[in-house]
């Protein structure tokens, strides 16, 4: 099985701003420059991939861990996405302002070059003091703290949601909640 492969773009682009970082662990360095720096440089919210999700073999269609031996090639590729952050921002496409859509290909504002997650997965709806997730028909669904959810309807996600897309397991964080949680992580680490 083929894994649609999707370039991760250059964080660096100087009309996106946000620096180089792709992994937990970088965005934790670039919190080290300072707090203030670091709310300035990622002013987006974000998921980040803290697992990965699937249905147990030996107990039918029981959702749980997915068990899978060492040689798997295409699992040992998934994992690699295990804390990678995704910033929730535009990429130039025509939706409208506060839209962000997520999903497989190049062409959507955050592309998941994973093939469990559909071409267009779900929209994220930014609003002053709300975000929404939306399903957009996805082949293998979405879930927020583990209630399924049904296409086409918007559903509240706040800091620290855990959220669900194919076989991979994210937190969603606001802007700010972001930059707090990086904070957390930067306290946790050694100097």
């Amino acid at each position: 099985m083929a894994i649609n492969r999707v370039p991760l773009r250059d964080l660096r682009d100087p009309t996106s701003g946000g620096g180089t970082a792709q992994y937990l662990a970088d965005f934790v360095e670039d919190m080290r420059k300072g707090e203030l720096s670091f709310a300035y440089q990622y002013r987006w919210s974000a998921m980040i991939v803290t697992g990965l999700t699937g249905t147990l073999s030996d107990q039918g269609t029981r959702t749980g861990t997915l068990i899978t031996d060492d040689q798997s090639a295409d699992m040992r590729l998934a994992s690699l996405l295990v804390g990678r952050v995704f910033l929730l921002r535009k990429n130039g496409s025509q939706q409208a302002p506060g839209q962000i859509r997520v999903g497989r290909i190049a062409e959507n504002d955050v592309a998941i070059p994973e093939f469990s997650i559909s071409k267009h997965h779900c929209l994220l709806r930014r609003a002053p003091n709300r975000t929404t997730i939306e399903d957009l028909g996805s082949t293998n669904g979405s879930l927020v703290n583990g209630t399924k959810l049904i296409p086409q309807q918007q559903y509240a996600v706040e800091d620290g949601s855990e959220i669900v897309l194919g076989r991979f397991v994210f937190l969603f964080f606001t802007a700010r909640g972001f930059v707090d949680y990086v904070k957390s992580e930067l306290a946790k680490s050694p100097e």
